[in-house]
């Protein structure tokens, strides 16, 4: 079972859909993300995200316990966003914050136009799609961030195996790694130069 890992909703079970074949973020490394968040300084108190492929929503639930203030969870699988839907009203309960606040767009993440203002973009998509095509979720990644609020930062999920090449203007902040096999997960904070 996935949880929150931190902040007001923390140890909340996140509901995931029973058949699904969206690979869940690991608990591990959502602690270490935010964590490292934190430690450069970048609160999530008050913070607008924008959760791309979201699955069931993992990392704009855990930006919401620790704070956020608003976000929009982009998933295309029916199921995974109605497992979301269920997280968002556990988390808000915890959080004593405003739904309202948070929409769900069930659509292909590629299909969303960019935004003005995120402070927090996760980007989370399925694996075997990344390595097939990883130029193409870069440049989604670019467009966002391009659109964002100054100093906005970016976080990608990739597999271990999977070398990730920024074009300009992105910039590598950090990467966590997590030792393992083919499919360990890593993280890329990225931001806008």
């Amino acid at each position: 079972m996935m949880r929150i890992t931190g902040g007001s909703a923390r140890a909340i079970l996140l509901s995931c859909p029973k058949k699904s074949t969206v690979r869940p973020t690991t608990d591990a490394i959502r602690l270490a993300i935010f964590s490292a968040l934190a430690a450069a300084g970048r609160d999530c108190r008050g913070a607008h995200f924008v959760d791309l492929f979201a699955g069931v929503g993992s990392y704009g639930l855990e930006a919401m316990s620790r704070g956020a203030g608003s976000g929009i969870f982009v998933e295309r699988d029916r199921d995974c966003c109605k497992a979301i839907q269920k997280n968002l009203a556990a988390v808000c309960r915890a959080a004593r914050c405003d739904q309202k606040s948070f929409s769900i767009r069930c659509r292909n993440a590629f299909s969303l136009v960019a935004t003005d203002g995120p402070d927090l973009l996760f980007c989370d998509p399925p694996y075997e799609l990344l390595r097939q095509e990883p130029t193409r979720y870069i440049e989604l990644l670019a467009r966002h961030l391009c659109a964002a609020s100054p100093g906005a930062v970016a976080i990608l999920e990739f597999p271990s195996d999977l070398e990730i090449t920024l074009p300009e203007p992105l910039r590598q902040l950090k990467t966590i790694n997590r030792s393992g096999g083919r499919d360990s997960p890593c993280a890329l904070f990225i931001g806008v130069s």
